[in-house]
């Protein structure tokens, strides 16, 4: 899995370790990772403003987050200083998972 490296970091930012103390944890999208291999990329519906709509909707959304919070630094404040080889590496990541529509991408 791509972000497995951040879970045990995650855990003790949320306080996981305190017992009683109940919060909202991360998702990890275990779902969506586990399914490589084993499922075709799953299509995703957009509206007119390119937004993602339907059924899948929610996941894609969630599953985009894992991405850019396990592979993007905290230090950049704007998305369009990120550099475009970051950017190349998420979108193909996500092209495994989800049938995307190039034109999107921009």
């Amino acid at each position: 899995m791509p972000c497995d490296n951040i879970q045990e970091d995650e855990d003790h930012e949320l306080g996981q370790e305190t017992k009683g103390k109940k919060g909202k944890k991360r998702t990890r999208m275990h779902n969506v990772y586990d399914r490589l291999g084993t499922v075709p990329p799953i299509r995703v519906q957009y509206n007119e403003d390119g937004q993602p709509v339907g059924d899948n909707a929610s996941e894609f959304s969630n599953f985009i987050s894992t991405l850019v919070k396990c592979k993007i630094s905290l230090r950049h404040t704007d998305w369009r200083k990120v550099e475009v080889e970051q950017k190349i590496q998420l979108w193909t990541t996500l092209k495994m998972y989800y049938v995307v529509d190039d034109k999107l991408k921009d």
